[in-house]
């Protein structure tokens, strides 16, 4: 019996000096992987799932700036106060991509789950060419509630660019199809 009380005790003064929120599942933050040739702009989306009642978005994003060239977002569902930040030194991209954003009502993206924007790139080198959360500092990558408390659990998984399996015929040249074309009807004679 005394064991029984002690149980219930801790347990009571445990959910009493709980502040933070209680979520049936945590977050996912993903970014997408699409196919892309060189000098394609791309949209690489950052898809969300149990994404409710978030106040505060932070994300630092690591790529090839050689290989990648950041040209801006589009259909953010993220409205008000967004700041999306590409720093350069002397004109050179860092290869670095912030997402800062905050509001005093939640957002609640579709019925938890879809779009949160698309980050647009020209492919400048060869894919694959990957764009990652920068998970090696804390903080770096973090939801935060209304209350200001970062939502613990946040699962954040990578994305990028491949070469695509087929090359469309509006990547070739007219010198490099006239070329391909006499090729082929060499062989084929």
């Amino acid at each position: 019996m005394f064991k029984k009380i002690n149980v219930l005790l801790i347990l009571s003064i445990g959910l009493l000096g709980f502040s933070g929120t209680l979520r049936a599942q945590a977050p996912v933050l993903a970014l997408g992987s699409v196919s892309g040739c060189i000098g394609d702009t791309v949209n690489i989306p950052i898809n969300v799932t149990n994404f409710t009642n978030i106040s505060a978005v932070s994300l630092e994003m690591n790529f090839d700036s050689s290989a990648l060239r950041y040209v801006g977002f589009n259909n953010s569902a993220l409205t008000g106060n967004l700041i999306v930040n590409n720093p350069s030194t002397g004109g050179v991209s860092q290869g670095r991509l912030f997402v800062s954003w905050f509001s005093l009502t939640p957002a609640v993206i579709g019925s938890g789950s879809g779009l949160m924007m698309n980050l647009r790139f020209v492919v400048q080198s060869a894919p694959p060419r990957s764009i990652n959360f920068n998970l090696a500092i804390a903080g770096q990558c973090e939801l935060a509630d209304v209350n200001g408390d970062v939502i613990a659990g946040v699962l954040f998984t990578n994305g990028g660019v491949t070469a695509p399996t087929s090359w469309p015929v509006s990547h070739l040249n007219p010198k490099a199809l006239s070329l391909l074309l006499r090729v082929q009807m060499q062989h084929s004679v």
